[in-house]
């Protein structure tokens, strides 16, 4: 995989296909420096077109848009056939599919989702964007169910502000505004609106407001803004709604009326907060833990990072302080590199291992790598800390270009400030001479303790590299192979069954599609459906997996849509589970 993408090789280790569209697939990934899982949105530029205004648009939006709910952007790589645009990785799928498993949602549930929506999309338009294509699968959740607004491939930032009209007519049927779909000029705030009046919609009820199969007849239904209101629906809850569903959006309410609209306030007390929770200024923990990788002062990579170029460099601060705020150490995987043909070393050796690393003296400023003067060290046990968690290689399949990245032991000197002074110095000359033989049985002894240490840090070192590369490798590609289906942890996306017995489970949906005659491919204990259109092209692709339940004895079947309509993969998944009787 990474001879078909040569870009992304050392710094990204490429996993499955996670998503796919018209011109572009998703890959999972996982960052090197980091070990962090990342998405990779890869776009072929012949196969854009037109479309490419339309990529260039998102990523520009993306740099801009920087919030706790909106999927960030990492690193953007172009070159002369392909765009790779490095993304946050939300391992729960799509807001869809949760709607669909459960039916529908109930209010509460809904409330904690329409709440975050509410955010993204006021933060949005505060920084003068519009998104124009709000709908359940542009929002995926992450691994805390939060959820992350996806595809600014049509969003529009109006030049004079979010005062100024719109011409283009764009984004889904079924969420677009009637002064949309009418060729209008509309405001693009207000289009947002009715999308996400059609969203809360989908959240209570579990299917569309306006639903046809026909374009015309969908478009007559939105203009007339009629829809039915389920027996369930509270009326805090169809107010709501009614208020953003409005045909005239002169009377449709605000995004401003809607941060503070007292549904959204239930249970909460306080108004929806869409301010963006990462700071302006940099962390220091994970510009500190960059300088010492990259060689440089504290004041350089800050500078660095602070240009913001949305490189490799960008990728790895964003993903560290990501890390942090999760509460994990800020760590590399990788140990520092030399830079300007420098070799990093000790200090010095001594029995408590309390040795900052410095450069050699062949370069002038001498820097200590964490960025502080070595006129201004820190105290000894800090800098143990620091020091234990850089002895690591790099990870890298070029062995030439690590042959000098080993840490170089520094000959201790016979100093006693250096020394536990309980403890005698081996290197010391002895009170008394001894005789040949003790001399030999001494040398000896020193020989086999170096040994033993060398086989010690060595296995110790290709022991660390082994599990990184567990880690990162998936076991289907280590060579092993399938000792059963895998057990889920969310259940929003799986279907539960009444059998036990996984192999039956498979075969009763293997024979089920192949008599409803949709082409699958089959792996272990995933099938990946697809449906083509009359010219032969994929319209829609889906996955099921059996698997195992948490808990229970159970067997599931794990759901994901991969490409195509997501009512039509509803149906079509229902009727397959339906018709198969599990």
């Amino acid at each position: 995989m990474s001879s078909q993408y040569p870009e992304l090789k050392g710094f990204y280790h490429l996993r499955e296909t996670i998503g796919s569209g018209g011109f572009a697939k998703v890959k999972l990934a996982y960052h090197a420096l980091t070990g962090e899982k990342v998405a990779i949105k890869i776009m072929d530029k012949r196969a854009l077109g037109d479309d490419l205004p339309r990529v260039k648009t998102e990523i520009a939006a993306m740099k801009e848009l920087c919030q706790q709910h909106i999927c960030k952007l990492f690193q953007v790589l172009e070159t002369e056939t392909r765009f790779y645009m490095v993304l946050e990785y939300c391992p729960e799928g799509e807001l869809f599919d949760y709607i669909v498993s459960k039916d529908r949602l109930d209010e509460a549930e809904a409330r904690i989702f329409f709440r975050q929506i509410v955010s993204a999309v006021a933060f949005i338009h505060y920084k003068g964007y519009a998104h124009r294509d709000l709908k359940p699968e542009n929002l995926l959740l992450d691994e805390e169910q939060n959820l992350k607004l996806i595809d600014f491939g049509l969003c529009a930032k109006p030049k004079g502000g979010m005062e100024n009209h719109l011409f283009t007519c764009c984004g889904s049927p079924a969420y677009a505004a009637p002064e949309l779909i009418s060729g209008k000029q509309y405001l693009g705030a207000e289009a947002d609106l009715w999308s996400m009046g059609v969203l809360l919609y989908a959240l209570l009820c579990g299917y569309l407001p306006f639903d046809d199969e026909k374009i015309p007849s969908l478009y007559r239904k939105i203009q007339s803004g009629k829809y039915d209101v389920p027996d369930w629906l509270s009326p805090e809850s169809s107010i709501l709604i009614a208020q953003m569903l409005q045909v005239d959006p002169k009377r449709r309410i605000s995004i401003q009326q809607l941060i503070n609209h007292p549904w959204l306030r239930k249970g909460f007390n306080i108004p929806c907060e869409f301010e963006s929770k990462y700071k302006s200024t940099l962390d220091e923990d994970c510009i500190t833990e960059l300088a010492v990788h990259y060689g440089k002062t504290r004041t350089e990579m800050e500078e660095d990072v602070s240009k913001w170029t949305y490189d490799y460099l960008t990728a790895s601060y964003f993903l560290l302080l990501e890390k942090k705020m999760k509460g994990r150490p800020v760590r590399l995987l990788q140990r520092p590199t030399a830079t300007d043909k420098t070799k990093v070393r000790p200090l010095s050796i001594d029995e408590d291992n309390e040795s900052p690393y410095i450069l050699t003296p062949n370069n002038k400023n001498n820097r200590i790598l964490n960025g502080y003067s070595d006129q201004k060290q820190r105290p000894a046990k800090e800098e143990r800390v620091k020091g234990r968690a850089r002895e690591r290689l790099e990870f890298s399949e070029n062995n030439k270009e690590n042959s000098e990245n080993f840490v170089v032991p520094f000959t201790p000197k016979a100093t006693s400030h250096h020394r536990n002074p309980k403890t005698p110095s081996l290197i010391e000359p002895p009170a008394k001479p001894l005789s040949p033989l003790m001399s030999k049985q001494l040398q000896v002894a020193l020989d086999d303790t170096c040994n033993a240490q060398k086989a010690t840090r060595k296995a110790s070192v290709f022991g660390s590299l082994e599990k990184v590369f567990n880690m990162l490798t998936p076991k289907k590609n280590r060579g092993s192979t399938s000792e059963g289906p895998r057990k889920v942890k969310a259940l929003h996306n799986v279907y539960r069954t009444n059998e036990f017995n996984p192999d039956y489970v498979l075969n009763k949906l293997k024979s089920t599609v192949e008599q409803k005659c949709i082409p699958f491919k089959h792996s272990d204990y995933m099938l990946r459906c697809t449906v083509a259109d009359d010219w032969g092209r994929v319209k829609l692709a889906f996955d099921m997996e059996v698997c195992l339940l948490p808990k229970n004895s159970y067997i599931g079947v794990y759901r994901k849509r991969v490409k195509g309509d997501t009512w039509h993969y509803k149906k079509l998944f229902e009727d397959i589970l339906q018709s198969a009787n599990l």
